[in-house]
């Protein structure tokens, strides 16, 4: 007589489960994220191109008086603040936001089975969506100064795609620290507020071998050329690449390895 043995699932298989699980119901969280635009500008005229026309603003009066400062020509400089601006957005906004995922997903999390997961996607999608928002504004500044195409501006799509997949471990991460450690959320608000002037997003780095050196071991500047390089038919820094690639494969590891052992622990911490 044999007996069949069973064996109990890790957490390792656990987790991976709810990331598969969570791919395959792309549906729900995208329609989550879109609902979610939808009704923070209920009875807008524009909606989130709002968003659009503050950053325009912002680049429109920055722009002249800081191609002034650096001593730039504003034909030279405007497109690059415009693709600095519209990807710094993306990025600071997608890490404020990761701290309070499995914080403002609670009441649900306590009502439905929901892959964890998921929330975190959720959370990406919106910001990307949010994203395509802004990003034509780029085209719009670079048609008006009357600058040359190419197709090095294709190389923006893997950029992105790096920038996504960063974006996204490191949302895993702290929302996980986050729904633990509630003061952490402020600690990522005040980081990324200094970050601003430590990278290079409105201003340039040009020859300067002092700020060279600061941008390319700031993991932030990498982030941003994966994309701004690309618009501005430059090539990127192998020391950006170096930092992306780098940053998905350790921050996969880390996201993966902190999900699986605190995933079951998430919903008695919300």
């Amino acid at each position: 007589m044999t007996t069949a043995s069973t064996h109990k699932p890790t957490r390792y298989s656990l987790a991976w489960d709810d990331i598969r699980t969570s791919l395959v119901n792309v549906r729900f969280w995208a329609t989550l994220a879109w609902v979610d635009i939808v009704q923070r500008y209920r009875g807008s005229i524009l909606g989130p191109f709002w968003l659009t026309i503050s950053t325009a603003a912002f680049i429109s009066g920055i722009g002249p008086l800081y191609s002034l400062l650096f001593g730039l020509e504003l034909r030279d400089y405007l497109p690059y603040l415009a693709s600095g601006v519209i990807v710094w957005n993306l990025i600071l906004s997608t890490v404020n936001d990761s701290c309070s995922t499995f914080i403002n997903a609670g009441p649900l999390m306590k009502q439905m089975r929901i892959p964890r997961m998921a929330h975190v996607f959720h959370l990406i999608t919106r910001h990307v969506i949010i994203f395509a928002h802004s990003i034509p504004l780029f085209f719009v500044v670079h048609a008006f100064l009357g600058l040359p195409w190419g197709w090095q501006m294709l190389w923006a799509i893997p950029g992105f795609i790096l920038l996504t997949a960063i974006l996204t471990n490191v949302a895993i991460i702290f929302a996980i620290i986050s729904v633990r450690f509630r003061d952490f959320i402020q600690v990522v608000a005040s980081v990324m507020q200094i970050s601003f002037f430590l990278t290079p997003v409105i201003w340039h780095v040009g020859e300067r071998p002092a700020l060279r050196l600061a941008a390319d071991l700031n993991p932030l500047a990498a982030l941003i050329a994966l994309i701004r390089a690309p618009l501005l038919l430059e090539p990127i820094s192998p020391a950006h690449i170096a930092w992306a690639v780098g940053g998905v494969v350790v921050l996969s590891a880390i996201s993966f390895l902190l999900f699986a052992r605190y995933r079951r622990r998430i919903i008695f911490w919300v």
